[in-house]
């Protein structure tokens, strides 16, 4: 395997693609929206391992896909689950029960909930 200085091994147990805010995909989702200077909330889905629906997880958004700025997908192979976590800047915890309500009817969702950046320095 060829790997670069800067790119660490990876952990045999745990795998992350990070897409950046400046990906292509993610602009153009959050084109409409300003940057946001209060505390990002987070939604994170987890499925069991080779069961995660992106696409499906990405329509029960529904409108507030727009809001998105960032999305996280991971794999954690000691546990056997993987997950996406979308982060928000400007979302009402009222919209993020009812996202978690719509991701937790996915059949092939473990579990869904949401925080904020507050609730880790907390």
């Amino acid at each position: 395997m060829i790997r670069s200085r800067s790119t660490p091994p990876a952990s045999p147990d745990c795998a992350q693609i990070l897409v950046l805010p400046n990906d292509f995909a993610i602009r153009i989702v959050s084109s409409r929206n300003s940057p946001v200077d209060g505390p990002r909330y987070r939604l994170t889905v987890r499925a069991i391992r080779g069961t995660l629906q992106v696409v499906a997880a990405w329509k029960a958004l529904g409108q507030y896909a727009a809001d998105v700025e960032q999305v996280q997908i991971g794999i954690d192979n000691r546990h056997g689950f993987e997950e996406i976590t979308f982060t928000f800047g400007d979302i009402s915890s009222g919209a993020l029960v009812r996202l978690v309500r719509r991701q937790i009817a996915q059949p092939w969702t473990l579990d869904a909930y949401f925080y904020s950046d507050n609730d880790a320095t907390a």
